[in-house]
């Protein structure tokens, strides 16, 4: 069969004057399959040499393994100018490509988990990472546990004690680091009750409060809307068993 496609299209091209190109170009069409789309495996850079600076900046690149380290990762992107940056403040960063490093959780970049990431050296205990996380000059950055398959960053309040969570609620003051401890408390409330809380904001807000009330009442617990420690060991006690990290 392919070869009477072939010979009716030969046969096409001298009857109308087409010329040998586009001749071949129908030929080709005939019987060449539609390309597919390379798998995740396929995309992945070739392992690079220890060190590789594969993106020039003046850093060496390190791809991460499944070491079940925890890492504070300072940079996310797709390039270059979205590293760059990072250099200012961590000098001794190293970045990594996701798509050769261990299969566990990234941050999204647009919806979509980014190819590059900065990192800091290695935590051994995921809380030691948390003390260094939740603090000012690192509000943006995402703290990953190196173990293949894990889907969540490291919530920081079910790896602390619960003696250094802070108290937190509509009457405290919100700065930087409150309003990063209130985003975390969201995050594994609205886990608890989606239907109450679906947003996070990092403000204390009507919504937060009533789920707040929701959660004391429901556990026994004096509703009072503040968030002290007795509040945060029962919501660890139901909610970081709903995360995977």
């Amino acid at each position: 069969m392919p070869g009477r496609r072939r010979l009716a299209a030969l046969l096409l091209a001298a009857v109308i004057g087409i010329s040998g190109g586009v001749a071949a170009a129908l030929i080709g069409s005939a019987e060449t399959p539609p390309k597919k789309e390379p798998s995740a495996s396929e995309s992945a850079d070739p392992t690079p040499p220890e060190g590789e600076d594969r993106l020039g900046l003046g850093v060496p690149r390190v791809d991460l393994p499944c070491d079940d380290k925890t890492y504070l990762l300072v940079g996310k992107g797709f390039g270059e100018s979205a590293l760059r940056p990072s250099l200012a403040d961590w000098p001794q960063m190293k970045y990594a490509n996701t798509r050769n490093s261990c299969d566990t959780a990234y941050p999204l970049v647009r919806g979509v988990e980014a190819k590059w990431v900065a990192y800091l050296p290695a935590f051994e205990r995921a809380a030691e990472g948390c003390e260094r996380r939740m603090s000012p000059e690192h509000k943006n950055d995402f703290l990953t546990r190196m173990q293949e398959g894990n889907t969540d960053s490291v919530p920081c309040p079910c790896e602390m004690q619960v003696s250094t969570l802070p108290v937190i609620g509509v009457d405290e003051e919100l700065t930087t680091v409150s309003g990063m401890w209130i985003y975390q408390y969201q995050t594994m409330l609205s886990a608890l009750y989606p239907e109450l809380l679906s947003e996070r904001s990092g403000y204390f807000d009507k919504a937060t409060e009533d789920a707040t009330y929701s959660l004391q009442s429901d556990f026994g617990l004096n509703p009072s809307g503040r968030v002290d420690a007795e509040t945060w060991d029962v919501l660890r006690g139901r909610a970081c068993r709903l995360f995977n990290w």
